[in-house]
């Protein structure tokens, strides 16, 4: 008999949902979350401009002992971070699934397009949402 090369077991914790909202409502007494206004695109009237804050909720399972999720928001141009969270996630069981209700603070946008809020884990995404950040065009009579 030949022995085989086992290789170790590599994961990536899922994210089940991944949305920015103009706020979520938690009730403890029945353990729900409501999600008030989904964001997919932001109207702003000028570049730069300052838009926010907005609330963030990801669902997240799969999780083995500590694992670390960052939550992005990229700029269309050149991928680069409009903002970051970080969360620590302690989890007995994969089968749990953990929820992360986050404050995102008042963003700084330099330009219009799609950007991606993405929830990350070890350099994987592990869910992506596009955002379109619109600047009205002003129509001549």
């Amino acid at each position: 008999m030949s022995k085989r090369n086992v290789k170790a077991k590599t994961h990536a914790p899922t994210c089940s949902c991944l949305l920015l909202c103009d706020d979520v409502v938690v009730t403890h007494a029945h353990d729900k979350h409501n999600l008030m206004g989904i964001v997919g695109s932001i109207f702003v009237r000028e570049l730069p401009g300052h838009v926010g804050g907005f609330v963030a909720y990801a669902r997240t399972s799969d999780l083995h002992g500590t694992e670390e999720v960052e939550l992005v928001i990229r700029r269309p141009s050149d991928n680069e971070p409009v903002m970051k969270i970080r969360a620590t996630f302690q989890s007995d069981t994969p089968l749990n699934v953990q929820t992360l209700v986050a404050r995102v603070p008042p963003l700084l946008v330099e330009e219009a397009g799609r950007y991606m809020f993405s929830a990350e884990s070890n350099g994987s995404i592990l869910a992506q949402t596009p955002i379109n950040v619109i600047v009205p065009q002003e129509t001549k009579p």
